[in-house]
């Protein structure tokens, strides 16, 4: 990574997330649909890196 401050972005896109998933969480304490998106967005998102650094290291 060349951008210094990637980490920095990184954390704050999960700050920001991580609290709008509790607020939902704590507003629907019984279904938590954001959190499930949140979720879901997060497992993708990580997928793709995943996949990216595999390409990168191949190629």
């Amino acid at each position: 990574m060349d951008d210094p401050t990637f980490p920095y972005r990184v954390a704050f896109g999960l700050i920001v997330f991580g609290a709008l998933g509790a607020i939902d969480r704590i507003r629907n304490p019984r279904n938590p649909t954001r959190l499930r998106e949140y979720g879901f967005l997060f497992g993708v998102t990580g997928a793709v890196m995943l996949y990216g650094l595999l390409h990168d290291a191949v190629t």
